[in-house]
């Protein structure tokens, strides 16, 4: 997943960059994603270890993908930008293809 998502982290940050909008790299709070996981979950995931550590990463992690698909959706029927709306349907393809790869894990622990 980080190799997958570096490319798009890379560009999404360039384009910020370029038209003068604060990048989430300098602070991830307060931007609204669903999905995201606070203070409190990453406690519980650092308290936890073998299987119960993995199911709880992969629960997070595919309400983190599912928070990213809901914005990519979110650009792709109201964005302007023609490469913002490609790489918006590039993501959501990439991350529904990936909690489904979760979700087959998570059953079969």
């Amino acid at each position: 997943m980080k190799d997958a998502q570096a490319p798009e982290i890379k560009t999404t940050t360039r384009w910020l960059k370029s038209w003068n909008v604060p990048t989430m790299a300098a602070d991830h709070s307060g931007h609204g994603m669903s999905g995201m996981v606070d203070a409190e979950g990453l406690n519980k995931l650092k308290a936890h270890q073998g299987t119960e550590a993995a199911r709880l990463f992969m629960e997070q992690m595919t309400g983190h993908h599912e928070g990213a698909v809901e914005m990519a959706k979110e650009e792709i029927d109201g964005g302007k930008n023609p490469e913002a709306d490609q790489l918006a349907r590039d993501i959501v393809t990439a991350r529904e293809a990936e909690i489904a790869e979760m979700k087959q894990l998570l059953a079969a622990l």
